[in-house]
């Protein structure tokens, strides 16, 4: 951990320390009980000053990071980027896919490819010769006239069944066609 991060870190651990206090000098006993706080950390926290918890917070840090800035980070990325484009990203969407049921073109994916990672099973860019009978079967089950016509739900739903990427199974509904 660089010194700027391990900083950020202590400061964020104070941040969160010293509103704990401030809830235990508010009375809030009973919710931070049911955060798991039990009385003897409630007792500390009420009794702390300002500056023992800056103290306690660089204590904290220096043992284990009970708040993890990179993980904030990232969330703070994602606030951003729709909850259904979120999901697609997940199953490993491509440009093309997110292009056809989005509408979204540009450089926009990228960066959102950027913070929501694909899952180790929808990483794939093309179906296995192995899973591509599973697959037709799967798309010509769905009430549709034509493949293409699928909407965001049922695609979702073939790529967690058949454990395939979105963008994998869009490139074998779509063949070599551009206009997909």
């Amino acid at each position: 951990m660089t010194q700027q991060t391990t900083t950020l870190t202590s400061e964020v651990h104070w941040a969160v320390l010293n509103h704990l206090a401030h809830m235990a000098c508010n009375g809030q006993d009973a919710t931070l009980m049911a955060a798991g706080f039990n009385a003897k950390m409630i007792r500390q926290l009420k009794q702390h000053s300002l500056t023992e918890i800056k103290q306690l917070s660089h204590s904290i840090c220096g043992r284990q990071c009970a708040v993890d800035v990179d993980v904030l980070r990232k969330a703070l990325e994602m606030v951003d980027i729709p909850e259904d484009i979120v999901v697609f990203l997940q199953l490993g969407s491509s440009n093309k896919a997110l292009t056809h049921f989005f509408a979204i073109k540009g450089t926009v994916p990228a960066q959102w490819r950027k913070a929501v990672k694909a899952g180790p099973s929808f990483r794939q860019r093309c179906v296995p010769p192995s899973q591509v009978t599973a697959l037709w079967t799967c798309l010509e089950s769905l009430p549709v006239e034509h493949v293409r016509e699928i909407n965001r739900e049922q695609i979702i739903m073939v790529a967690k069944t058949c454990q395939l990427s979105i963008g994998a199974i869009w490139a074998e509904i779509c063949g070599d066609s551009e206009r997909c």
